[in-house]
């Protein structure tokens, strides 16, 4: 076992956006070092394909939330904690990017992405460290 397993070696790890991309290359990486991990995510169907690509068994969760939604967000680390224990770890992925000029770019567009890349990572923050603090995690 190598010192980055001994290190996540029974950490519960959630990935937001780990349904696709960078997120599932991450959760990757995580189950291989010896976390359990949640994925977090919109799409719950694409979440349970990327778990079944993963094959962790019952290392790997998968909760659909809308992390711009705060209520929507504490239930989610809630059922994530049932499913696989205390959070230890938090990779705030999710995000969106729509691709227009600045010119073209209208004031919801902007809020939906501001919304979802920095009051999403804002609210899973929130809703985790003060339990990883008290837990020195």
């Amino acid at each position: 076992m190598s010192t980055n397993q001994a290190i996540l070696n029974d950490r519960h790890a959630v990935v937001t956006g780990g349904g696709s991309g960078i997120g599932a290359a991450t959760a990757a990486a995580l189950l291989r070092a010896g976390a359990r991990v949640t994925l977090m995510g919109r799409d719950a169907a694409r979440l349970d394909a990327q778990r079944a690509t993963l094959g962790g068994g019952e290392n790997v969760a998968c909760v659909s939330t809308d992390i711009t939604d705060e209520n929507a967000v504490k239930a989610a680390f809630s059922r994530a904690a049932e499913k696989l224990g205390a959070v230890d770890i938090l990779v705030n992925n999710a995000g969106q990017a729509q691709a227009a000029p600045f010119t073209q770019t209208d004031l919801a567009l902007w809020r939906r992405m501001l919304d979802v890349n920095l009051t999403g990572a804002f609210l899973c923050t929130r809703a985790v460290l003060p339990a990883m603090l008290a837990r020195k995690a």
